[in-house]
């Protein structure tokens, strides 16, 4: 009977296993913080290589248009597209802001109902007492640096975004340098 290796036995090959899951989550969890934009990057140049293929087909004369062209037009939309998102968020917040008044006449009627269907009195009296112990300040300090990181990551999809759209070209030419046998 013949030995087996040690590298072929079932053994070593669910050590290798074990190992290799342990540090692609260590490694996922350690830099997500630089793997999100990356990410986010990769799924924007992707939108715009999508939105390039089918403005692709539109023709003019009976021929595409030239590809930067394509490229600047699928970018341009997905930027309309975001700034359309931001400003419509930014309208319902500041319609939110705009009813508080009505909201919180509403809110008071409700809790105050509540309170008495429920039998106890002053409830709106106490849940105002409670609202106002609320750290509003720390709410917006997390808020203010939530803020300048979400900009800063923006810069950075931006950043890589840019990165794949002006390598998308070259990058088979120097994979295939990289990847060629020696002669």
């Amino acid at each position: 009977m013949g030995e087996s290796r040690f590298t072929e036995s079932w053994i070593f090959k669910m050590t290798c296993v074990a190992l290799l899951v342990t540090l692609v989550t260590f490694s996922l969890i350690y830099f997500k913080d630089l793997l999100k934009p990356i990410a986010l990057g990769i799924l924007l140049w992707y939108l715009i290589k999508a939105f390039n293929s089918q403005i692709e087909k539109i023709k003019i004369k009976g021929r595409p248009l030239n590809p930067w062209i394509r490229r600047a037009i699928a970018l341009l939309v997905i930027i309309g597209l975001v700034q359309g998102s931001i400003e419509i968020f930014v309208a319902n917040v500041n319609q939110i802001i705009a009813n508080y008044a009505t909201y919180q006449a509403t809110l008071n009627t409700v809790i105050a109902q509540l309170g008495d269907s429920l039998g106890i009195e002053n409830m709106t009296d106490s849940v105002k007492e409670r609202i106002s112990a609320i750290n509003i300040e720390g709410f917006l300090k997390g808020a203010i640096t939530s803020t300048s990181s979400l900009l800063g990551n923006t810069f950075l999809v931006i950043f890589y975004t840019i990165f794949l759209l002006l390598e998308e070209n070259s990058f088979v030419k120097k994979m295939s340098l990289v990847l060629r046998s020696p002669e």
